[in-house]
């Protein structure tokens, strides 16, 4: 990926040499070309990126005569039909094109634009500042505003170079991680650091800052049921179109797989492209572990199985995750501040093999769950609510007709039809008296100043009654893009871009819109690609995952011992104002002692701590910041 860095000051007052330089020496991580730069007396831009970008010696473009600055981190699909740049070469860079797209179209440019972005519009003749980032949160954009002055970035690192971005972690989002309560996805880790939420636009000038969203799709209208044919065809369309999109020219292209129906395809669909272009697929990667005394091969349900026949029928080869060398220290010593504190770890051994293989396009089926594959969440309240009983009773896992499955099928239109359909309150009350999930590591000052997050109300608790208030759940969630921004940030330097084909723009919007007989033909989940991509073998509905399951036990089991080795050698013995440490140290104890007694949920709730511990030790160390080598430990992830 690239990165943009940028500052604003409307009183002109300038910026020192020296904060600019640290900021932009976070944009060298970003590639070997050239950092390009663009100042004036009010106002600094920059942006870098990867020689094999189209964008990457380019990102940043002036138009003197109107006062308009373009920098962007762009990966766009279809960028030759912008509006307004029918007179540009064909050889101008991604960002010449937006920016006379821009002088045509306006200052809503970036609802014309479909790919992933991160993007920054500078007027100075008008003073004005527009931020704007892609309608799923594939790409990063945070921000941080001081009066008349206001900075953005692509890395939050480059802000906090800048001496009035204060360094300081924020409790709430602590907090709010710890006790995993809505809203905390998505969210800067740093005070005074904002992250522009997917979808969304910052316009800023004369004092004012507003934020809005430039992408609704709560707004998008709902459509009568179509013939299943028809249907079917249009999603053929949009997913070999989104899949296309993402096969940059000259680029070497992998993708990552867990052996599912979403990544599954898109890997089809690619290789099948790619033929067709002359051109290479280079590998399938995948979480999953090698083969070895700890994972034996041969185990029932082995997805590795279905992997290695799916990588034959590609002739390409299938990379599994190295466990065995996996040091779990390097993951707490990452700068959560910078990553977040829920990234997927799996993503990193994965991330360092495909740089190994120089691939620069890593595909990936993210998104298809929520979406074009999307489950039954909420279609059940929906056929209740719609009258449709017959095919209500159809969808039970059993035969009502047994006397003997009476009450668990009762309990299942219950919990599926009934309980979503509860007030808000009763709901909440039913929830937490069935919860079997530990309570937060929370110390008593953050249990006491952040009470109110135990009350709130989360998106899904709010959205059960419909297929689509579920998808637009996922989406007010941002959960999907805090993992984007987390693998950005893990991927930065080497040259690899993640890209996502199933949350493409065009098949998002399509999907939203299909009537629920649509989006499960004869009450069947997953059937609408099944259906349009049926030129292609391999296709899985669902997925067993148990040796990944068993590799994710194993991990956190050698991360609790070492955490417990740190207990009894009197590592954990101080003081943490975010943590019940006598909590911690005593479930650590406890686990050593008894290993059974530690369900998954629980050490999951170790894992959430010792990370928050590590930050904190940060903090009061004044080490959150290190230039240098705060992305080397991702970059070094996995590799013997």
């Amino acid at each position: 990926m690239g990165a943009i860095f940028g500052i604003v000051d409307l009183e002109a007052r300038g910026t020192a040499d020296h904060p600019l330089d640290r900021a932009k020496s976070v944009l060298l991580d970003y590639g070997p070309a050239p950092v390009v730069t663009w100042r004036s007396d009010q106002a600094f831009l920059a942006a870098a990126g990867h020689p094999w970008q189209l964008d990457s010696s380019g990102a940043l473009a002036a138009h003197a005569p109107s006062g308009w600055v373009v920098a962007g981190d762009l990966m766009l699909d279809e960028s030759e039909r912008l509006p307004g740049d029918k007179r540009l070469p064909t050889e101008n860079s991604i960002a010449e094109k937006v920016l006379w797209s821009l002088l045509e179209a306006g200052q809503d440019i970036h609802s014309h634009l479909f790919g992933d972005f991160a993007l920054a519009l500078w007027n100075q003749s008008q003073r004005r500042l527009v931020l704007a980032r892609d309608h799923i949160g594939a790409r990063p954009l945070y921000y941080s505003g001081n009066g008349l002055r206001l900075a953005f970035a692509s890395d939050p690192r480059a802000l906090l170079a800048l001496p009035w971005v204060p360094c300081e972690i924020d409790e709430r989002v602590i907090a709010q991680h710890l006790g995993l309560t809505p809203g905390s996805a998505g969210l800067a880790l740093c005070r005074g650091i904002e992250c522009l939420g997917p979808g969304q636009r910052l316009e800023w000038g004369d004092c004012k800052l507003e934020v809005s969203p430039w992408w609704q799709p709560e707004e998008l209208p709902a459509q009568p049921p179509m013939r299943q044919e028809e249907c079917v065809e249009q999603v053929r369309m949009l997913f070999d179109q989104a899949i296309d999109a993402c096969l940059v020219p000259g680029a070497k292209i992998g993708a990552h797989c867990s052996g599912g129906l979403d990544s599954t395809a898109v890997a089809l669909q690619a290789q099948h492209l790619l033929t067709n272009q002359g051109r290479e697929f280079q590998a399938l990667y995948s979480w999953s572990p090698e083969v070895s005394d700890t994972f034996p091969a041969g185990q029932q349900n082995d997805e590795r199985a279905g992997l290695v026949e799916l990588a034959q029928a590609l002739e390409v080869p299938c990379r599994f995750t190295r466990v065995e060398n996996a040091d779990l220290t390097k993951l707490l010593d990452l700068d959560h501040h910078v990553h977040g504190l829920s990234g997927m770890y799996e993503e990193l051994p994965v991330i360092a093999q495909a740089r190994g293989d120089g691939v620069q396009v890593l595909l990936s089926g993210w998104g298809g769950d929520e979406f074009l594959t999307f489950n039954k969440r909420g279609y059940h309240v929906w056929l209740l609510t719609h009258g449709r009983l017959l095919r209500l009773i159809e969808q039970a896992p059993f035969s009502w007709r047994r006397p003997h499955r009476c009450f668990p099928a009762l309990k299942w239109f219950g919990v599926r039809a009934l309980l979503p359909m509860l007030p808000s309150s009763l709901r909440r009350r039913f929830a937490r008296r069935n919860r079997q999930g530990p309570a937060p590591l929370w110390s008593e000052h953050l249990a006491l100043t952040h009470a109110d997050l135990l009350q709130l109300q989360g998106p899904f608790e709010r959205a059960l009654r419909s297929p689509r208030a579920w998808q637009l759940a996922l989406l007010d969630s941002a959960h999907l893009a805090e993992r984007m921004t987390c693998w950005s940030l893990w991927s930065a330097g080497s040259g690899l871009v993640h890209r996502y084909p199933l949350t493409d723009r065009r098949i998002v919007e399509f999907v939203l819109g299909l009537h629920p007989d649509n989006l499960y033909p004869e009450g069947r989940s997953r059937q609408l690609l099944v259906e349009a991509l049926a030129r292609h073998r391999f296709l899985r509905r669902d997925k067993a995952d148990p040796v990944n399951e068993r590799k994710r036990i194993h991990l956190l089991a050698r991360m609790l011992d070492g955490l417990n080795r740190l207990r009894i050698g009197g590592a954990l013995d101080g003081d943490c104002d975010w943590l019940d440490m006598e909590r911690f140290r005593q479930t650590l104890g406890q686990v050593a002692t008894d290993p059974q007694a530690c369900r998954a949920d629980q050490g999951v709730n170790l894992f959430r701590a010792a990370k928050v511990w590590t930050l904190w030790q940060r903090q009061q160390q004044g080490r959150l910041i290190d230039f240098c080598n705060s992305l080397e430990v991702a970059h070094g992830y996995g590799v013997d």
